[in-house]
């Protein structure tokens, strides 16, 4: 069928209504020429049929979105067309939605928001409801009623059960409209959702939300398409915001110049029908020549640059307030905060109840750098998502880039230029070519029926136009134009090096001479400038004394200085005159953001170069520094991390913290201004050494066997041994050792085995070391299977083996015990973004493999290696406690030849033997760890990295995804190494006789340091801790204490039922009560909405009951995989010997609770005695 016969044929369909409307738009958009679609625009409009194309206007917020979408073309000078039809069908509709949309955004800014929800009620009945009025009611609503009317508004579009799309930006805007919520949040919350992954609705939201984003011309054609079932005035925003987009797509493509040439003849028609200066902003861009027509505003606005730039201060600031209220423009809120700066108004004078105000204020702030630039910024950047003004957005996205980053990038001036509501010279500068630049210039100046001043400065300097400088001189103040002259041979690098040097120096002394306020402003601009030129002709060591001399001074005018290429320059200078400076290790801190690695060869370089090996050891003298700097690089340059650095210096944390404790008394006598900080912080060093020693207690005690318990517990079982023993030692009698037997048909004879007879005194100190030996291992109460079940298998091992691999992301978790698949983790979710799905997976599965490979091993370690061989017990195990006829006879003949004098010599010369066995089996052990398991690990990299390899080359990965991955490996063969180290130190007998006191609070600190040391995703889990506690605990119950903690944190990370751990809440609380001598240590963690929480209470309910079981306790506390809490029972009732009730509940189902209640008096009354102390010979 002929494309003419189609068109025919659709103009029949759509008189009969025979297609659903995104069908029939597909058919349009799919054969129909440009020309066709035209015509068969002009059919529907003729005949009046546009709604059942185009539909009917929104009656609510719940029917947007609602009707059909077309199907996804691959064309954008179609959808653009498209587009432009449907506007051009519902001309009248626009133009008023105009008339509401100017009086709106008035009413915002200028405070009247009572007005401006009336206005835009009247629009939304009148003229259709649209996601445009859904983001500023939002705005509204909060400005009216605060965050209360806000959410009852969010719940009411709810209600109106929403296209998704729309229940999605709703959630968004009612997020943006808070406000106390920063932009940093805002795009945080915006990266941290799903549908980044899906491509053609990620474009699309990041447009409607604002989001900083480069578009492609595939991303500006999903936007249009998804936008093609919104309401027409979203469909006309969207479609403004698409051609303003076409003109920042670099590259000189066939289709981008069709679409330029598109537009340039399409626009004149809108930009006739319709009063919107944005469309003549885009043609003006893409044709500098077409006519020009000012309004009245156009013209007092350049008569109040002219009266700025002539230095006429007063009379422009009123004219400049007088035009914000009938046209509320940046440029004019700029003027207003520069005219301020220069009538020297005073900060605290300026008021900010009303956005206008406070945008004025903020604005003023920025431009003198004074008071807290991060304050100012936080606000300025909330105001880039507030603005309902597209000019406005766009204008202060410049304005932060100008006053706040090293570069301005030209995209923010082109879309400040093509959303200005006002003709402005400034407009020039969106140009790129000088020629467009004149041209524009040329044409305002024609139009004008005066001289303006701004047009002529602009002339003179940006396009070198000297053929008015007379009246420039005559017009415009000396220090401007001196300042605009020397940026201009800056920037055109003609210039004599040392002249514009002592020019830059000349204006900024002369700007101290008008106020305070234009000082700073100027000099900021001078010092920045004057930073450049050093820069620009190698002058290394005057940029970089200069960028110390201002920051020191004051910070917020270097705010603007790039220093990285300086710091990557002076990084490996060889010369000695810049690394014998302190400036240079100050440069490299401020430059590094905490990269301590690019700081600390700089600081060890300046120390060999005063002669010293640590930084207290510096002074007034032997720094060759003036005092701020010293007292600079004292107090912020040689933080904990980077003298941790200096690895030749200070090798132990300890020595660290100590050189930190030197270097702040060296602060507090050089430096009494900030006593009150170092004294803090010096307070908070000591409590770090107090956690450091309590963390090397806890790593020093794994393997703690309670001899001194199992005397007491066993203490009838050994006399009765000894005594047995002595009863027939001196008697030669015979017996029969039925150990030797293999099974009981021997012991009953059936077997063929002949067995000789032994002594019985041989065969009765046998029976009493085995079963001494049994006690030592097995005790359920103080046994070493006891103490490495719970602090060894019972999670510690897995966390810690683990914990290289995912502070480096390269091992991944399951989403549930259920499930056996791997699940990426937020970190590659992100960096993976740009791949397929399918690419995606594959990347997966080879991390999936590694995991499992690792996982498996680890499993192994803790099911097969910790544990107890014995010839009871012939399991696998490394702890060989096995006593052969050869050893027991050679301990005998050692045991028989010692003058034994009572039953406590015969178990502690066993007690010894059996240190022995211990050591040897640690021995063995450390070595294991240390050679077969870090072999092991170390051939699982390796094969990571070569399937990685072989991934880089089948898909291509991009030089960002490769180096992640590379740098993670890398720095995975090195941790996990140091990792082992660490453990195998576990596995040595615990001599850690550290039993000083401590309190609730460094109970808790030091829990919390050593899980957030395991694992990094530890760090995002929110921990609030709430200590009502003046006790001071025996240091004989401190790792027993942290074991109780560890158990209950690790069935809050393992059993809340949460994939990601941002989402998991442990609020830890202990309390005392005075009067009655109680202690309540509680442990609260929310668990997920996918919890079966009546299985869990069914669950709760058997672990209270078998708690007071006192039998199954001491059967099941050894087992791995049992619960934590019949552990917690069995450390209360047989180590610490402390009756304590165990409460375990669901509270409001939606979070688990554990409630520990004991007597105080009783944990504090705790001796050294009972505790964990033995004797090793």
């Amino acid at each position: 069928m002929s494309n003419e016969n189609y068109l025919n044929n659709l103009k029949l369909a759509i008189l009969k209504g025979q297609y659903e409307s995104g069908l029939l738009i597909y058919k349009i958009k799919k054969r129909l020429t440009l020309s066709q679609m035209n015509e068969l625009q002009s059919f529907v409009s003729k005949n009046q049929l546009e709604g059942k194309i185009f539909g009917e206007p929104p009656s609510t917020y719940g029917e947007l979105k609602k009707s059909d979408l077309s199907y996804l073309g691959d064309s954008l000078k179609k959808e653009l067309y498209w587009s432009f039809s449907k506007i051009k069908s519902q001309i009248h509709i626009l133009s008023k939605y105009l008339e509401h949309k100017r009086i709106i955004e008035k009413c915002f800014i200028l405070g009247d928001y009572t007005t401006a929800l009336e206005t835009l009620k009247s629009l939304n009945e009148n003229f259709g409801y649209s996601i445009w009025g859904l983001e500023i009611e939002f705005l509204l609503q909060e400005y009216v009623g605060g965050i209360e009317k806000n959410k009852e508004f969010l719940n009411s579009i709810n209600s109106l059960n929403p296209d998704i799309i729309i229940a999605l930006l709703a959630d968004f805007y009612s997020y943006k409209a808070e406000k106390n919520i920063s932009l940093t949040q805002y795009y945080n919350r915006i990266i941290a959702t799903q549908y980044s992954n899906i491509n053609i609705l990620s474009s699309y939201l990041n447009f409607k939300l604002a989001n900083p984003y480069e578009y492609t011309v595939s991303d500006l054609i999903n936007i249009l398409f998804l936008e093609g079932n919104s309401s027409i005035i979203d469909i006309y925003e969207t479609l403004l915001g698409v051609c303003q987009q076409i003109q920042l797509i670099s590259g000189n493509n066939q289709e981008m110049n069709e679409i330029k040439v598109f537009l340039i003849k399409i626009l004149p028609l809108f930009y006739s029908a319709l009063d919107d200066r944005r469309w003549d902003n885009i043609l003006r861009y893409l044709d500098a020549s077409i006519p020009l027509k000012l309004r009245q505003t156009d013209i007092e606005m350049i008569e109040i640059t002219d009266l700025y730039t002539s230095g006429n201060y007063e009379v422009c600031l009123n004219r400049s307030k007088q035009l914000i209220e009938k046209e509320p423009s940046f440029a004019l809120f700029e003027i207003c905060a520069k005219s301020m700066m220069y009538l020297d108004f005073k900060v605290e004078d300026l008021p900010d109840i009303s956005i206008k105000e406070a945008l004025v204020k903020n604005l003023f702030l920025a431009y003198t750098k004074k008071e807290n630039q991060i304050e100012v910024q936080r606000n300025l950047s909330k105001y880039t998502i507030l603005m309902l003004k597209s000019e406005l957005r766009y204008s202060l996205n410049r304005f932060m880039s100008s006053r706040y980053e090293y570069e301005l990038k030209q995209s923010y001036i082109i879309l400040e230029q093509l959303n200005s509501c006002i003709v402005n010279p400034r407009f020039c500068l969106a140009y790129l070519s000088t020629a467009n630049q004149e041209t524009f210039l040329n044409k305002v100046s024609r139009t004008l029926s005066f001289e303006s001043s701004t047009i002529m400065l602009f002339k003179h300097y940006l396009l070198s136009d000297n053929s008015e400088e007379t009246k420039v001189k005559k017009t415009i103040p000396l220090l401007r134009l001196q300042r605009y002259a020397i940026i201009s041979e800056i920037v055109n690098k003609k210039y004599d090096k040392s002249v514009v040097v002592e020019k830059l120096i000349d204006i900024s002394e002369a700007s101290q001479q008008i106020n305070e306020h234009v000082g700073r402003y100027l000099l900021e601009k001078i010092t920045v400038e004057l930073y450049n030129v050093y820069l620009q002709n190698d002058d290394h060591l005057e940029a970089l004394q200069l960028f110390v001399n201002t920051f020191l001074s004051d910070r917020n005018l270097t705010l603007r200085m790039d220093i990285s290429n300086l710091a990557h320059l002076l990084r490996r200078t060889r010369d000695k005159s810049i690394k014998k400076l302190i400036d240079l290790p100050i440069l490299m801190q401020r430059f590094a953001r905490g990269n301590y690695s690019s700081v600390f060869p700089s600081v060890s370089n300046y120390l060999d170069c005063c002669g010293v090996d640590r930084p207290s050891q510096l002074n007034s003298i032997t720094s060759n520094c003036s005092t701020g700097r010293l007292i600079y690089f004292l107090r912020y340059v040689c933080s904990l991390e980077i003298i941790g650095s200096l690895v030749l210096v200070f090798q132990t944390e300890e020595e660290v913290l100590r050189e930190r404790t030197n270097i702040l008394q060296v602060l507090i006598s050089i430096d009494p201004e900030n006593e009150n900080e170092y004294v803090r912080e010096l307070s908070q060093i000591n409590q770090k050494l107090r956690i450091s020693n309590k963390v090397k207690v806890i790593d020093e005690s794994r393997i703690d066997i309670n001899v001194n318990g199992i005397k007491k517990d066993q203490d009838s079982m050994y006399r009765e041994a000894y005594e047995r023993y002595i009863s027939i030692s001196s008697r030669n009698l015979k017996g029969i050792d039925i150990t030797q037997f293999s099974d009981v048909k021997d012991i009953f004879g059936l077997g063929k085995v002949n067995k000789d007879q032994e002594n019985l005194s041989y065969l009765f100190f046998k029976e009493a070391l085995i079963d001494i030996r049994n006690q030592f291992v097995f005790n359920n109460k103080y046994g070493l299977d006891a103490t490495l079940s719970t602090r060894i298998r019972h999670g510690a091992l897995m966390n810690e083996m683990r914990s290289p691999f995912e502070n480096q992301n390269l091992i991944l978790s399951k989403r549930n015990h259920q499930s056996e698949r791997y699940e990426l983790n937020p970190f590659w979710g992100e960096t993976l973004n740009e791949l397929t799905e399918e690419e995606t997976e594959q990347i997966r599965i080879v991390l999936e493999d590694f995991s499992k490979k690792i996982d498996s091993k680890i499993y192994e370690i803790n099911t097969e290696w910790i544990r107890i061989l014995t010839e009871i017990k012939p399991v696998k195990g490394f702890f060989n406690y096995v006593l052969s006829d050869a050893v027991v006879r050679n301990i005998y003949e050692i045991f028989y030849s010692s003058a034994v004098k009572n039953s406590e010599d015969f178990f502690d010369i066993i007690i010894v033997f059996l240190w022995r066995m211990t050591e040897e089996n640690l021995t063995l052990l450390r070595t294991k760890i240390k050679d077969e398991i870090g072999f092991y690990f170390i051939n699982c990299i390796q094969l990571l990295e070569r399937k990685i390899n072989d991934l880089q080359y089948k898909l291509s990965l991009s030089e960002k995804i490769h180096r992640e991955f590379h740098s993670k490996i890398t720095n995975c063969r090195v941790d996990a190494q140091n990792q082992l180290d660490k453990i195998s130190n576990w596995f040595k007998i615990s001599k850690n006789k550290d039993d000083s006191d401590f309190d609730a609070n460094l109970l808790v600190d030091t829990f919390i340091e050593t899980y957030e040391m395991l694992n990094p995703l530890y760090k995002e889990i929110k921990i609030t801790s709430e200590i009502v506690s003046g006790s001071v605990f025996s240091g004989t119950v401190f790792t027993y204490l942290i074991d109780i903690l560890s158990i209950l944190f690790n069935n809050a990370v393992q059993h809340s039922g949460f994939h990601n751990l941002t989402d998991l809440e442990v609020d830890i609380s202990i309390i005392e009560n005075d009067k009655t001598s109680e202690m309540i240590i509680e442990m609260k963690n929310n668990l997920s909405s996918d919890m079966d929480i009546i299985k869990l209470k069914e669950n709760i309910q058997k672990i209270i009951t078998n708690i007071a079981n006192e039998d199954y306790i001491k059967d099941y506390s050894a087992k791995e995989g049992g619960t934590g809490f019949i552990k917690i029972s069995k450390i209360f009732t047989y180590i610490l010997e402390i009756q304590a009730f165990i409460g375990i509940d669901v509270v409001d189902d939606s979070k688990f609770r554990v409630m520990l209640m004991f007597n105080n008096k009783t944990l504090l009354g705790i001796t050294k005695e009972n505790s964990h102390e033995h004797s090793f010979g």
